[in-house]
């Protein structure tokens, strides 16, 4: 059987305002900028994961998370604020 195609698998409840997601480059973290909420949810991409495809985290911003980007090699993430970018570990979420 093939996948299914244009359909919806799952929904995950986030913080407010989802604007703008990011990917680990082994994609076994999603990142979810909340720009309503003021967080980054992070969501289990791990398909060999007990918590694959649950919301696993968040991490909050100073106001207004609008965008999130991964550095090339997965270590950092960059969240755009209303007022700053904010570099996150992506290794402790810190």
């Amino acid at each position: 059987m093939s996948p299914a195609f244009n359909t919806v698998t799952s929904t995950l409840l986030v913080g407010a305002n989802p604007i703008d997601v990011a990917v680990l480059p082994d994609g076994s973290r999603i990142y979810v900028a909340n720009s309503g909420a003021n967080t980054v949810s992070i969501i289990d991409g791990d398909t060999t994961s007990s918590t694959h495809d649950t919301v696993i985290g968040s991490v909050a911003v100073i106001k207004g998370a609008k965008t999130v980007t991964v550095s090339p090699d997965g270590t950092r993430l960059y969240v755009g604020t209303n007022e700053s970018v904010e570099v996150l570990e992506t290794v402790g979420n810190s």
